[in-house]
């Protein structure tokens, strides 16, 4: 799985594969045992968009606040919202007001908002535009597309639209990098991502270098970033003059926890594993002649 092969990668490397430029690419060592797919570390998660308003880099945001919600209300038809052919990256309503993901390059009346102070005012327009260009005309003669921030915008937006499909203010910026690096470049294969069954959020590397959107749950190779995390071991004998029973597990216990506090706060060691192993030495008692 996806999410495996992500946790694998962080605990003894850097994370899954990120790719920036072609050079990257050029560079990249691929094993030549691979020779199908290999995850990278290209997703979409799901949970970040699909029926909720999200924080994540590819969740939703609205145009007019160039961010993701700030109070998470969201009127989705949660059976609409899925990413058909993986390119619906724009909300619209449908006639009867739920928000729907839709291709952005549809053409729909849309809703203009006017900012006052706290207060919202909402304007239909009745001309068939992409989402893009709705956008810039109501930046220019409004505020933005219509942002709905609670249920009594809501219900102000409803009263105006009904029967209509209109764009409203919010959009996504799909695919992110596990390890958050930037999304300026891609290597997708011909008629890819295409999000098959509404189930591939996921995307692995071909042995061309071209990429595909896969479901998560799949169980293949996978390519790592960043050298081996290599773990030292340090042996260290310590001389303690006690009466405790180091050998009583409560006792051992206790000690060890101790010694790790110590460590931390002296040497700051927070990936810190201690093990103890005792020896008990008998003084022999003298005998006088």
């Amino acid at each position: 799985m996806w999410t495996e092969a992500q946790q694998y990668c962080r605990q003894f490397y850097d994370d899954l594969a990120a790719f920036e430029s072609q050079d990257d690419i050029d560079e990249l060592d691929r094993p030549s045992f691979i020779g199908g797919y290999a995850w990278i570390g290209l997703w979409d998660d799901p949970e970040a968009w699909n029926g909720t308003m999200g924080n994540g880099s590819n969740s939703w945001r609205w145009s007019g606040a160039e961010s993701t919600s700030t109070t998470g209300y969201h009127y989705m038809h949660i059976e609409r919202v899925d990413n058909w052919e993986a390119y619906e990256h724009c909300m619209a309503t449908d006639d009867v007001g739920r928000w729907l993901d839709v291709f952005c390059w549809d053409t729909f009346d849309f809703l203009c908002y006017t900012a006052q102070g706290d207060q919202k005012t909402y304007t239909l327009i009745e001309e068939k535009k992409k989402w893009e260009d709705a956008q810039s005309y109501c930046r220019i003669n409004y505020t933005d597309l219509a942002m709905i921030e609670n249920e009594q915008e809501n219900k102000k937006v409803l009263s105006l639209i009904t029967g209509h499909k209109v764009w409203i203010g919010l959009y996504r910026e799909a695919w992110m990098w596990s390890d958050g690096s930037s999304k300026s470049f891609w290597k997708w294969r011909t008629q890819q991502p295409d999000n098959a069954n509404f189930s591939q959020s996921c995307v692995a590397e071909y042995p061309d270098h071209d990429w595909d959107d896969r479901p998560c749950q799949s169980e293949i190779p996978f390519i790592c970033q960043g050298a081996p995390k290599v773990k030292q071991r340090t042996v260290v004998k310590l001389t303690i003059q006690t009466l405790a029973n180091l050998s009583d597990p409560e006792t051992h216990a206790q000690l060890l926890k101790q010694m790790e506090a110590h460590l931390q706060d002296k040497i700051s060691l927070t990936d810190l594993k201690l093990m103890l192993h005792v020896v008990h030495m008998f003084k022999k008692a003298s005998v006088d002649p």
